[in-house]
């Protein structure tokens, strides 16, 4: 039966209504899709229905086009910094000399990735030569490695725009680019001549014209690579992480690719290969379009030999892809592809790249068109010409799903950027108007919602049905947008800010998760945890009735007030001691000796107790002790080589924040003294004691005013009285000395930090504070450093700020639970598990 001709009849209208007439009519449209597209039995489209097709083909080509040239304006952030082997990276960074000399198979790897990616140029006033390489920020490790070898520095190539990524760029000259060129002669093969002019450049104004002209003529050429000169693998590795890439057909097919304009290179790799695989797996390929040359290896045994052998030997860029495409099997295909899209750095292919449903859409196609060759061979002319329609059919099909595909994922990408506080550059507001750019923006919004409601040209309805469906469908969506925003509420919400810096406190971020994982996880924490055991229970068998949740928030609220009650047979263990020691512990040093101390600290005693009793069972001696101090309890530990051996248990056992406190702990000797406890105060995350920790000088007046105590003492048990008075006064003035000192040091720090801060960015949350002290900028800061917010005072002779104080000390790494603010709320809200900690802890 056909949908053509066929209306609902007046019966129809009045027993369902018009509403639910236009989504019955539009299911029945889709049947007709589906049949046509998705069964086996593809039917030939007629004249007009391919020419419907067609006609939105354009269209969609067009929202294409317009959101393609959208993306093109918006402009990223600009880029202060980058990281690289865990750690944070300034920009720019600035130039400096080698700090490294580079092993043979680091300086093979070096060699592959400049003869793929390096540059040799000539300064502007033929000076001398530049050698330059420029990567993307995600990939800026490798721009690490040649700074750290050969010295030089690191910039800003290009600033993100749209899908672009920000392009950093590694520069050295100078007598320090020839000394890189030699080394990097040894081992490069394309760019070995061009080396070689930048490491012998003359000093003749002459012979420098000639040779920038030489330079310029070598780029232009194909390279001579010497006869002697043979590749490695590890040169391979770095060839391969600058112009290679690792391709995943539809059918289980792993390829490698490398890419190189001239041949030279790849014929001499091609070699290399095939020397040492005893096979000629790697070919090498012509493309005339790109006018370039591809060198490829598609034996499946092969390509798996050679990434394991990139791997050891250095592979930096595209190891995650490597190791991706290594785990690949049969039942894991479509997954290890979208892994292996993820994880490639470049977005080049990202908007052509077939998705699970366009690959089986091609297998389908190239089905039927192996079916039309066999039947071609057969004279079968009635078959052929079927299944040529069918094709034909269905690659308009595909094209169509494929560039909706594509307007999905340049939808997706676009509301990424927008989320992430990229804006749109001057230049569409100079092309499309100030008022067209506002209704552009919010259209972006709903363009995900439009290409899913976006019916096929094969329905027959009228124009008038069409819309009415369409507006159905549209207020069908937008109640799946409030449900989606309602169930993101009870689902996982991630990491976010809990409080921002203020001071010298540091920004605090907070991990929270609610719904079905929060139950999940309070689970698995059940097993482990010792005084949240409790909380942790009535968290994962939250009820549903509303009485029942009144009841237990009033229950979870007088557990948070009650000693925990620790189970018998519940005991620690070294993993979770090493948890609570990240969370509550901190590394004391004495002052005035060589003292090293742990301590816990807890509001209730019994989880310490606890604590106590494991690590005295563990150590055979009675070494860890505990005791009340104000309004909390210590559990600590004196003896130093109980102290070594719990600290080096800790770590063991995966202590994480405080491990580099714990290993400049370990290194402590009678010569570093003071260079430790300084370590172990910078590495600290909390700057509770900044103030009054005392400095190597303060240390050595404590250490004074000590002795002298000592002295007096024995003199009290000999009752010398004049020798007492005596000493007392010297104590006394002692004091009085060392505690004018401590305030000197707290106010060069308290300087110092307020300085720092001011030149990071940091604004007065009181401007009117220096006003009301008349106070004046200039004493402390140079003309570059004036910014508002906070004044300096004279105070005898000493510079001190006055700065801003914060009346919300921030919280520190702690776990707890807290059930919703409306928890007789929504009928499935669940409760919720938050944890706090500062950004520098992790």
């Amino acid at each position: 039966m056909s949908v053509r001709g066929i209306s609902a009849s007046r019966t129809t209208e009045r027993a369902f209504g018009r509403r639910a007439v236009g989504p019955l009519l539009g299911l029945l449209a889709l049947l007709v899709v589906w049949e046509r597209v998705h069964c086996h039995a593809f039917s030939a489209l007629s004249k007009a229905e391919e020419h419907e097709l067609r006609k939105e083909l354009g269209e969609l080509k067009e929202e294409e086009a317009q959101l393609k040239k959208f993306m093109k304006t918006l402009a990223w952030p600009k880029l202060t910094c980058f990281q690289a082997f865990g750690e944070t990276y300034n920009l720019p960074l600035r130039s400096r000399t080698a700090s490294k000399s580079p092993s043979a198979a680091e300086l093979g790897y070096l060699g592959g990735f400049f003869d793929g990616d390096g540059c040799v140029r000539p300064h502007a006033d033929l000076s001398g030569c530049q050698l330059r390489i420029t990567q993307l920020a995600v990939n800026a490790k490798v721009l690490i490695l040649f700074r750290r070898f050969f010295g030089g520095g690191i910039c800003i190539h290009s600033q993100g725009i749209g899908i672009q990524q920000p392009v950093l760029q590694w520069v050295i000259s100078g007598e320090k680019a020839r000394a890189a060129a030699r080394q990097l002669c040894k081992v490069c093969l394309s760019k070995t001549e061009q080396l070689q002019l930048a490491s012998n450049w003359p000093c003749d104004k002459d012979e420098r014209r000639l040779l920038a002209c030489k330079l310029h003529e070598l780029k232009q050429c194909p390279p001579k690579i010497k006869k002697q000169s043979r590749p490695s693998w590890a040169h391979l590795a770095g060839l391969f992480d600058s112009d290679g890439c690792i391709h995943l057909s539809q059918r289980m097919s792993l390829s490698l690719i490398l890419t190189q304009k001239y041949e030279a290179l790849l014929v001499r790799s091609k070699t290399f290969l095939n020397s040492k695989l005893g096979t000629p797996i790697a070919k090498v390929y012509a493309r005339r379009a790109c006018k370039c040359h591809d060198l490829i290896i598609s034996e499946q045994k092969a390509v798996q030999v050679v990434l394991n052998k990139l791997l050891s030997t250095g592979l930096t860029v595209k190891s995650c892809t490597a190791k991706c495409a290594l785990s690949l099997r049969e039942d894991n295909h479509a997954l290890i592809r979208e892994q292996i899209s993820s994880t490639t750095t470049g977005n080049q292919g990202r908007y052509t790249r077939l998705d699970l449903e366009g690959c089986k859409r091609s297998q389908r196609i190239q089905r039927l068109q192996k079916k039309k060759r066999q039947a071609q061979k057969r004279n079968d002319s009635d078959l052929v010409a079927q299944l040529e329609r069918n094709i034909t059919g269905l690659q308009l099909h595909h094209k169509i799903e494929n560039v909706k595909t594509s307007i999905h994922r340049r939808t997706e990408d676009i509301q990424k950027l927008l989320c992430q506080g990229i804006s749109a550059s001057r230049t569409t507001e100079r092309a499309v108007g100030r008022r067209a750019v506002g209704p552009f923006l919010g259209l972006l919004a709903l363009l995900v919602v439009w290409e899913r409601v976006h019916c096929h040209a094969f329905s027959a309805l009228s124009k008038a049905e069409e819309h009415e469906l369409q507006k159905e469908l549209g207020e069908l969506k937008e109640e799946e947008v409030q449900l989606k925003k309602f169930m993101k509420r009870l689902g996982q919400r991630g990491i976010c800010i809990h409080s921002q810096g203020i001071g010298i406190q540091q920004p605090v971020l907070q991990w929270v998760i609610s719904g079905e994982k929060a139950r999940a996880a309070a689970r698995q924490l059940c097993k482990v945890c010792l005084s949240k055991t409790e909380q942790l229970q009535l968290a994962s068998n939250w009820p549903c009735d509303k009485d029942e949740r009144r009841l237990l928030a009033c229950k979870l609220h007088e557990l948070k007030q009650c000693p925990p009650k620790i189970k018998k047979q519940s005991r620690s263990s070294w993993a979770h001691l090493a948890g609570l020691f990240d969370s509550d512990g901190c590394i004391c040093l004495d002052a005035s000796g060589m003292s090293l101390s742990l301590r816990i600290s807890q509001k209730y005693e019994a989880l310490l107790v606890r604590g106590k009793t494991f690590l005295n069972s563990k150590l055979g001696a009675p070494i860890a002790k505990v005791y009340a101090l104000r309004a909390k309890y210590v559990l600590q530990i004196r003896d130093q080589k109980a102290v070594q051996v719990v600290l080096n248990k800790l770590l063991d056992a995966g202590l994480t924040v405080k491990s580099r406190t714990a290993k400049c702990a370990l290194s402590l000797r009678e010569d570093n003294h003071a260079l430790i406890r300084d370590q172990i105060s910078s590495t600290t995350t909390g700057n509770q004691g900044r103030y009054t920790r005392l400095d190597a000088e303060g240390c050595k007046r404590s250490k004074r005013i000590w002795r002298l105590q000592i002295r007096k003492w024995k003199a009290q048990r000999r009752s010398d009285s004049d020798l007492v008075v005596q000493l007392k006064r010297d104590i006394a003035c002692l004091q009085l000395y060392h505690e004018k000192e401590n305030v000197k040091t707290s106010i060069r720090r308290r300087t110092e930090d307020i300085q720092k801060l001011l030149l990071e960015g940091a604004k007065s949350t009181k401007p009117h504070l220096g006003n009301m002290l008349q106070l004046d900028l200039d004493l402390i800061r140079s003309p570059q450093e004036k910014i508002a917010g906070t004044s300096p005072v004279e105070l005898g002779g000493c510079r001190r700020l006055v700065k801003p104080q914060s009346s919300n000390p921030l919280p520190f790494g702690k776990g707890y639970f807290s059930p919703p603010a409306d928890a007789e709320g929504f009928p499935h809200q669940e409760e919720e598990f938050r944890f706090s900690g500062e950004c520098r802890g992790g």
